[in-house]
């Protein structure tokens, strides 16, 4: 998905990051952050695909945590045109938790959108990995809703189906 920029490099003492769903947030303004002449190569699937979705099965976790914690606060929406690229990333986000049929969209967007339909059957199965990935982040944001739910009409129990 190049290019994606994070912070990669830097002094312990003197970065700190927020661990959120797939991804760290740096607490730098954007005057802090330099860029890399070449790009940075990761290679996702080095450990296997087991340890790819063992990691993103984490990560769906954070990302419906986070999800449902948006759906709970107000979203700076002027962050889409004038916030840094952090925040416009961010609201963006939070905008794409309310879209209909997103794990479908997700994978327009990476295998059309981004061109994976180049890369043959790798990109055919990146984006659907991906998509399989925002379907757990749905998956888990219903399940914690629905066990949330199932709380309050118990007066704090779980209710079984």
């Amino acid at each position: 998905m190049y290019p994606t920029y994070q912070i990669r490099f830097g002094r312990r003492d003197a970065l700190t990051f927020t661990q959120v769903g797939h991804g760290q947030r740096g607490a730098l303004s954007a005057e802090q952050v330099g860029t890399l002449d070449e790009p940075l190569l990761h290679y996702a699937f080095s450990k296997g695909i087991a340890d790819w979705v063992e990691r993103h099965n984490r990560y769906s976790t954070d990302e419906a945590v986070h999800a449902l914690a948006a759906e709970g606060k107000s979203t700076d929406w002027t962050a889409l045109v004038w916030g840094d690229s952090q925040a416009r990333r961010r609201a963006l986000k939070d905008l794409s938790y309310r879209l209909p049929c997103r794990p479908l969209l997700r994978f327009f967007y990476v295998y059309l959108w981004r061109m994976g339909v180049l890369d043959g059957q790798p990109g055919f199965d990146y984006a659907v990995l991906l998509s399989f990935y925002e379907y757990l982040i749905g998956l888990k944001r219903r399940e914690r809703t629905r066990g949330e739910e199932g709380r309050d009409q118990d007066g704090g129990k779980e209710t079984s189906a």
